[in-house]
């Protein structure tokens, strides 16, 4: 993402961060430090260790979103219980929607009012990252519980 040349004042993960080993998503948190400015906003959904059964993607604990985040100027606002709607039969998925935002810095807020651009990272499910299976097709729809 650093090769964009430009930085974000939102970031929004819909599923890449669940799959993501730990060494890779210490890699990732990396990199989106270095597009978003200070006080800028990543919103993350991804699965939750609280979804039953071991198909689809690897479960996130509340902790290791925390840990993920720990470092690199960045404070976690908010973990609270969500899900994936999707058109796949069954019950909605049980996620994690996570608002974390990059600490000002020293210097101040360096975006300013002309710079700002909404930045979106946005995902499709990949049947290769996940363990078991693939989800099949879908259109993600985020509810809070």
């Amino acid at each position: 993402m650093p090769r964009l040349g430009r930085t974000f004042d939102t970031l929004i993960d819909c599923g890449p961060f669940h799959v993501f080993s730990d060494s890779d998503r210490e890699r990732y948190v990396s990199s989106i430090a270095m597009v978003t400015a200070p006080g800028s906003e990543v919103v993350i959904l991804c699965f939750s260790d609280l979804q039953p059964g071991d198909y689809g993607p690897r479960r996130v604990k509340k902790e290791e979103i925390l840990q993920a985040f720990q470092n690199d100027g960045w404070k976690v606002e908010n973990i609270r219980a969500a899900v994936f709607e999707t058109n796949a039969e069954g019950d909605p998925i049980k996620a994690w929607l996570c608002q974390i935002v990059r600490a000002p810095s020293a210097f101040g807020d360096r975006r300013s009012s002309r710079s700002r651009i909404l930045g979106t990272i946005a995902a499709v499910p990949c049947p290769s990252a996940h363990r078991k299976g693939s989800h099949g097709p879908r259109s993600p729809r985020i509810r809070s519980t």
